[in-house]
C-alpha cells in the first residue's frame, strides 16, 4: 500500500517546494510499517531488540527503496527529506515500542 501510495503517478511537479505535511505523511507510513515489522517478528517469538533492530532497518531501507522508484514515476520528485522523514518515523516507532516494553 505504501508502494502504491508513494509511486502513484501524479500532475507534473517541480519539486522546489518543501511541505511538513508531505513529511509528516512519510514519517507516519514509514513508523506504521516499522511497527508491523517489528510485531510480525517479535510475534515469532525473535527477540525484542533484534526484531525491533530488523524492522528499524527495514523500515529505513524501504524509505530508500521507494524514492529510488520515485525517480522513474512522471510527476514524483526524489528528496532526501522524504528520505529523513520516512528514516525518522521508523526510528519513532521503534523508540515508542521501546518505551512502551520497558514501562511494561
Amino acid at each position: 500500500m505504501i508502494l502504491v501510495l508513494i509511486a502513484w503517478p501524479t500532475p507534473e511537479y517541480n519539486g522546489t517546494e518543501f511541505t511538513w505535511y508531505d513529511k509528516a505523511v512519510h514519517a507516519v507510513l514509514f513508523g506504521v510499517f516499522s511497527f508491523l515489522a517489528f510485531r510480525a517478528l517479535h510475534y515469532q517469538k525473535i527477540r525484542f531488540f533484534r526484531s525491533a533492530f530488523v524492522a528499524f532497518l527495514s523500515g529505513i531501507a524501504y524509505s530508500a527503496v521507494c524514492e529510488f522508484i520515485q525517480r522513474f514515476v512522471p510527476g514524483r520528485t526524489v528528496s532526501e527529506y522524504d528520505f529523513f522523514a520516512g528514516a525518522l518515523g521508523s526510528l519513532v516507532a521503534v523508540l515508542i515500542l521501546y518505551i512502551y516494553e520497558k514501562n511494561k
